[in-house]
């Protein structure tokens, strides 16, 4: 299977983590964070998505968690 390029990286969010540790051992708050961040690249991969039926693009979606930030597109039937 062939590797996939990374689109986009945010550098340092490691060291921001870890920081935020430190600082706090509660990081329930980076899920929302996370989450906020998933969902402003899901509005930008919703204008990029070619269109033929809209099958695609009604099955991506976001989601955070303590440690990253998701977005998904498909299904095992896409």
């Amino acid at each position: 299977m062939a590797k996939r390029e990374k689109l986009y990286e945010v550098a340092g969010d490691r060291q921001f983590r870890r920081q935020l540790r430190k600082l706090d051992n509660e990081v329930e708050d980076l899920k929302d964070f996370h989450t906020d961040l998933a969902e402003l690249v899901l509005k930008q991969a919703l204008i990029r998505v070619p269109v033929k039926s809209g099958t695609l693009r009604d099955t991506i979606r976001a989601s955070g968690t303590k440690s990253k930030a998701v977005v998904r597109a498909g299904f095992a039937k896409v």
